[in-house]
């Protein structure tokens, strides 16, 4: 049945999320890949459901900024994974804080600066890869990760001391390799 006025703003509210959806989905689906490990299935299902979430209150949303509401996104995408961790038991002990295994370059080889980052990122622990990106890629603050994340703050700055602790070893080495025009 058709009701004039009604559908016409349906159809314009639809337009909007899917403006909203072309412009943020890129970002928002980056951000689940480095925390699925690059498990690109998984984060295209779980950046899927958590845009499938917003939809549902649109309505609401829509007069929200981008921003905001693709922050919003990043924390339901965020809580879908960590309950798929959980349904599937597949979370890694936080106590794992063996440095990074992977083998230094060549002298003359490029070493590009997000080559490192996105190694270390790789190889921390489903949870604490989670508050890396959380943290150093979408600038959300501890508390926004802990109620995120659904873990005390006080968790959140160890897990973001232990990814910096981790990462000095190789700033002097990113240093060098800027130095020399290798990064």
């Amino acid at each position: 049945m058709y009701v004039e006025g009604r559908d016409e703003s349906m159809l314009a509210e639809s337009a909007d999320f899917v403006r909203f959806y072309c412009r943020t989905r890129p970002s928002v689906l980056d951000s689940a890949r480095r925390m699925c490990g690059h498990d690109h299935h998984l984060a295209e299902e779980v950046t899927q459901q958590a845009f499938f979430e917003i939809y549902r209150s649109w309505a609401v949303r829509q007069f929200r900024p981008d921003e905001y509401n693709r922050r919003y996104v990043v924390r339901i995408m965020a809580n879908k994974l960590a309950d798929h961790y959980r349904d599937t038991r597949r979370l890694a002990p936080w106590e794992n804080d063996s440095a990074p295994s992977w083998i230094d370059p060549e002298p003359n080889e490029p070493m590009p600066e997000y080559r490192l980052l996105r190694q270390l990122i790789d190889e921390q622990p489903p949870r604490r890869r989670a508050v890396v990106v959380l943290y150093f890629l979408e600038d959300f603050d501890y508390q926004e990760i802990a109620r995120t994340l659904r873990m005390e703050a006080s968790t959140v700055r160890t897990h973001v001391q232990r990814a910096r602790a981790a990462l000095l070893p190789y700033a002097e080495q990113l240093r060098q390799a800027m130095k020399e025009g290798r990064a």
